[in-house]
């Protein structure tokens, strides 16, 4: 028979979203998800916030799957996603985010695609 599928929202709450941009100290945020040793922030929640929020772009990467709360966490941050491999994200993933701006962000001068991914 017919399946319908239904989008998949995520979301933070409102106090952890910014008004405006912030001032950025970083291109890229500290944490590298799969990369143990930047997972520095333990349980304090407001310092991982602020880890985002004083970059450009934070990389993020599928988990278990593309739709994962750490791309919801940066964007409410102020910071781009960095998606390794955005273009094999399936169509009916991540539907609430534009990923042709994403895409676009990932051409801006200065930015190279895959240059913060260690291939070791």
């Amino acid at each position: 028979g017919d399946v319908k599928l239904w989008p998949l929202t995520i979301s933070v709450p409102r106090h952890l979203v910014v008004e405006c941009l912030p001032p950025k100290a970083a291109d890229f945020a500290l944490l590298r998800p799969g990369d143990n040793a930047t997972y520095i922030f333990g349980d304090d929640v407001a310092e991982y916030f602020r880890s985002y929020r004083e970059a450009l772009f934070a990389v993020t990467r599928p988990k278990s799957g593309h739709d994962a709360p750490r791309h919801i966490e940066i964007l409410a941050s102020g910071a781009v996603p960095y998606f390794q491999d955005l273009q094999l994200v399936a169509n009916r993933t991540m539907p609430h985010q534009h990923r042709g701006l994403l895409h676009r962000a990932l051409l801006l001068p200065g930015v190279v695609p895959g240059a913060v991914f260690d291939e070791a």
